[in-house]
């Protein structure tokens, strides 16, 4: 017997955050790049960073334009995140972007230094026009997110690259001093972040990715416009240790609080889940499962505070270091009667079900998976006895289906998180109950 809650349609789509990291820079404007002040000519799609609030656009088309008319001492252009396919994004942004402003030389925007580039300063009074255009779609399309403008001041730009591991993308930096600002900052491709400061002065940088070891360094600005070079930075993984499992007594249900496709592959959506944390521990659940994921240390940071045990797997956004990036404990769990095995999409081809499943012994006698998708044979499953299969990804409509004895649920969307409440018993003959909850990306309580 299996009961559910679920009072809504499902949806296939995911809510961006509204939450954002990103405060305003102080003597700076961002224009959106869908402002009314920016305009376009040529095609130019839109896209969304995924789970994130970031909008940005792409273009394919050699002289697709962006105009902008604006008043100001200076002018930045922000490029989109990349990444290394697999990842959070299909594809990558190769393109060269030229700008130039009030009709001068066309100069190429460099793609290789960080997410914002100054491209123009110490402009004259009166309105400027910025033009920026596709000009090199040899190595893929073109992508631009944002405008600043700078108001009174000749911006300063400190260059530097932060290295680690693959499964670094993006990280928070809160900016002090003649200042106070806050972003994410680093592209994922090549590791290179860049920061303009508006002020003269010192200033400390406080970095933090979720599931590194936070870092601090100073930087002097001596006079306006300066350009500063930093010498690598290496952040070390933070040792992060999960909670063993508690006893399972024969008359109490098994607890489960279950989420997917949630789209963790950063900074941003990292602290949205941390934040989830105190509502999991509030459930008292003995294990956490998150199927279809994308960056296991990330979620491992966003987790540490945990009071139980979690698994997940890969999926068709994971990053390509995924594998190596999840212990062995995270991708089977043993809680006696209960065993969960997890089953992604690490392999290129067909998930191996039969290899899979006969990890099961005669000994674990509530059987639950973990799963980017629900295809295994209904045979293979029935002679294993799954009684519940979570999964993050299909194509099918609805999302709780009992096919055989086994229980299939995957997620509404990226905001949802179930309550699943197994037996007793804890065999295959075990009721289920399950209670959805909806967490927007901008608020701290379910609905």
């Amino acid at each position: 017997m299996t009961s559910f809650d679920e009072t809504s349609t499902p949806t296939f789509l995911d809510q961006p955050h509204i939450f954002s990291i990103d405060t305003q820079i102080p003597h700076s404007q961002q224009l959106d790049i869908f402002s009314p002040e920016v305009q376009t000519s040529g095609t130019w799609i839109e896209r969304r960073l995924r789970g994130t609030a970031t909008r940005y656009l792409t273009s394919d088309e050699q002289g697709a334009q962006i105009q902008v008319s604006f008043v100001g001492s200076a002018v930045s252009a922000l490029m989109p995140m990349e990444f290394t396919p697999p990842g959070p994004r299909y594809g990558t942004l190769g393109g060269t972007l030229r700008c130039r402003i009030d009709g001068s030389s066309w100069l190429n925007i460099s793609r290789d230094r960080g997410r914002e580039v100054i491209v123009g300063t110490n402009l004259s009074a009166g309105t400027h026009n910025l033009e920026i255009e596709c000009c090199d779609l040899s190595a893929g399309p073109c992508g631009i997110e944002a405008i600043r403008v700078w108001h009174a001041v000749i911006p300063n730009t400190v260059f530097g690259k932060i290295n680690s591991d693959a499964l670094l993308t993006d990280l928070r930096a809160d900016v002090s001093g003649p200042v106070q600002f806050s972003r994410t900052i680093r592209n994922a491709r090549t590791g290179f972040f860049s920061l303009i400061l508006p002020l003269p002065g010192t200033y400390q940088i406080d970095l933090q990715a979720t599931g590194w070891k936070p870092h601090t360094f100073n930087v002097t600005i001596a006079n306006p416009g300066e350009v500063i070079e930093l010498p690598d930075i290496a952040l070390s993984p933070q040792e992060l240790t999960s909670t063993p499992p508690r006893n399972l007594n024969d008359n109490e249900p098994l607890i489960l609080i279950c989420f997917a496709h949630a789209n963790i592959w950063g900074q941003e959506s990292a602290e949205w889940l941390s934040r989830r944390v105190n509502w999991i521990n509030s459930q008292k659940p003995h294990a956490v499962l998150d199927a279809n994921e994308v960056n296991p240390r990330y979620v491992a940071g966003a987790l540490h505070e945990l009071q139980c045990p979690w698994i997940t797997c890969s999926g068709n956004h994971s990053m390509p270091a995924f594998d190596s990036g999840l212990p062995a404990k995270n991708r089977d769990l043993a809680l006696s009667p209960a065993r969960f095995l997890t089953a992604g999409k690490e392999i290129e081809d067909d998930i191996p079900w039969e290899q899979t499943l006969s990890q099961f012994t005669e000994q674990d006698r509530l059987r639950i998976v973990c799963s980017y998708e629900p295809y295994a044979p209904s045979l293979l499953l029935k002679h294993h006895q799954i009684r519940f299969f979570f999964y993050g990804h299909n194509r099918l409509e609805g999302c709780l289906l009992n096919r055989n004895g086994t229980t299939f649920l995957r997620k509404v969307d990226a905001n949802t998180f179930y309550r699943v409440e197994i037996g007793p018993p804890h065999d295959f003959s075990a009721p289920i109950k399950i209670e959805r909850f909806i967490f927007q990306r901008d608020a701290d309580t379910a609905s």
